[in-house]
């Protein structure tokens, strides 16, 4: 198990933040739950951000949604402080005695009968996450099922009078794990039930503890498991404290955010309230929570952003391929009653590590059936609509640089929207709103 010092911070998110997405990601599968998580107190904004670390880090496979072996790592990871050798060393022995202790009381009806001792501790490491066991419980010889049953049934309600109706393999495996680890197991012990984990995994381990032996005076450290042959496809890789160091290092390369990381999941773009940790007291607010009212009111809300890989999700009897180019950053495709429209984005590195920041709109044609005709008035609210959206863009793409990139000194924008001037006024008028919003760090931390 990976273990992270308190407050550990992987391509500008903190390790907390990222363990929750990750947990939303491989529940669902889909970055959409991810970003509008509301259990860790951010905004959508900030969701999609820490989405967007999670795959500069290499946690998340960005095409399937689903976790990689470093993202499984990380979700599983511990924030405990790392343990010295000495002290993982007497808690290993204290287990070992515990075990012993167990297999001479004749009341029991079962024996322990292998612990094998794997991962860091067993290679030498100085401090360790926690201690790796697997352990093997069987039957005591000469003990019916029945006898076996009705003495796990007394002791338990024993020692547990208040438990409800629980099954005896429960009861079984509750006894067990007090036998071994006490009333509260120490969380420095992370243990397999039986030994077909390091069979599969096939990898170094030691056995520490045998029902003829007692505890092994001289453990012989193994390439792998006796049993074992070659490592199951259905094991993750281990992660490593290299993987560990890497992640706690890396400096992500700047780029834009999907841009549909505000959409439903068919595309449909729908500004809300939760987008941005705005400030209630200013006016940016006011105008953005007004546009957002009028949005979500009906009158005009068709508006969707696709890539190439997810076109098919048009509405139009024959859409066609959009190219490959059409990756949903660099490039995406805006589609309104109003006009459909090729957005591009770029971001480029200065040798002073300046980033110079472009977006360009214009008019991207489909084989599609003639809009209809707009009135004066439709043509202005799909403008501030579309205006609105990009700002949301380009306000979400700064705010991820200065997360992601904190070292970052400066951000040079750049705008060309030939034909388009309408909608790249609107866009400058909420980004500026946008901004005037924006709470200050402590709160928006809080």
């Amino acid at each position: 198990m990976l273990s992270f010092p308190p407050g550990a911070i992987i391509a500008g998110v903190p390790v907390t933040t990222l363990k929750a997405i990750l947990k939303s990601i491989e529940r669902t599968n889909t970055f959409r739950s991810a970003i509008e998580l509301r259990s860790i107190g951010a905004s959508q904004c900030d969701n999609a951000i820490a989405v967007e670390g999670a795959v500069h880090a290499g946690l998340v496979d960005p095409d399937r949604a689903t976790l990689t072996h470093l993202g499984y790592a990380v979700l599983g990871s511990s924030s405990k402080a790392r343990i010295p050798r000495a002290k993982a060393m007497k808690l290993l022995r204290c287990l070992l005695t515990a075990a012993e202790r167990c297999n001479a009381d004749p009341d029991r009806s079962y024996d322990i009968t292998e612990i094998w001792l794997f991962g860091s501790l067993m290679r030498g490491a100085e401090t360790v996450g926690d201690i790796d066991l697997a352990v093997k419980w069987e039957g005591r010889p000469g003990t019916t099922l029945n006898e076996s049953d009705q003495r796990t049934m007394a002791r338990f309600h024993q020692l547990y009078p208040d438990a409800g109706w629980v099954e005896v393999w429960d009861m079984a495996k509750r006894l067990q794990h007090r036998d071994l680890f006490g009333e509260r197991r120490n969380s420095a012990y992370a243990f397999h039930r039986g030994i077909e984990t390091i069979i599969a995994m096939a990898e170094p381990c030691m056995k520490v503890f045998s029902l003829a032996e007692g505890i092994v005076t001289a453990p012989v450290h193994l390439e792998r498991h006796p049993n074992a042959k070659t490592r199951d496809e259905s094991i993750r890789p281990r992660a490593t404290d290299e993987d560990r160091d890497r992640l706690l290092t890396l400096q992500p390369v700047p780029r834009p955010l999907l841009a549909n990381w505000s959409c439903m999941a068919n595309g449909q773009w729908s500004p809300s309230p939760r987008m941005f940790a705005l400030d209630p007291a200013t006016s940016g607010y006011y105008h953005v929570a007004r546009l957002v009212i009028h949005f979500e009111s009906g009158k005009f809300r068709n508006l969707q952003v696709y890539a190439h890989d997810d076109i098919c999700k048009l509405l139009e009897p024959n859409p066609e391929a959009l190219p490959d180019t059409f990756n949903g950053r660099e490039l995406a495709l805006i589609v309104t009653d109003y006009k459909k429209l090729a957005l591009q984005r770029g971001m480029d590195v200065s040798p002073d590590g300046t980033i110079i920041y472009n977006i360009t709109l214009s008019d991207y044609v489909l084989s599609d059936p003639s809009p209809r005709k707009l009135r004066t008035a439709e043509v202005t609210a799909y403008e501030d609509i579309i205006g609105y959206y990009l700002a949301t863009l380009v306000y979400a793409d700064t705010l991820a640089i200065r997360r992601l990139a904190p070292s970052t000194e400066m951000i040079h924008f750049f705008s060309a929207m030939p034909g388009n001037e309408a909608i790249e006024a609107r866009m400058r008028y909420w980004t500026a709103h946008l901004v005037k919003a924006t709470l200050p760090a402590s709160a928006a931390a809080a």
